[in-house]
């Protein structure tokens, strides 16, 4: 299960996003972290993988 918890809204600063995302997975290993584009796989429903990983 993922420990930190990398989001952002379409359009505002995704690169930002994408560059935090992999310097915490350097850091701390690439299975601690969700980042959207990375962690839901093709074909899973966006806003219920969401959902599911922010519960956990």
């Amino acid at each position: 299960m993922p420990d930190v918890f990398v989001n952002y809204r379409t359009g505002d600063e995704e690169s930002a996003a994408t560059m935090i995302a992999r310097k915490l997975a350097r850091r701390f290993g690439g299975e601690r972290i969700f980042f959207a584009g990375n962690s839901i796989e093709f074909g899973h429903r966006f806003p219920v993988e969401l959902v599911r990983v922010v519960e956990e």
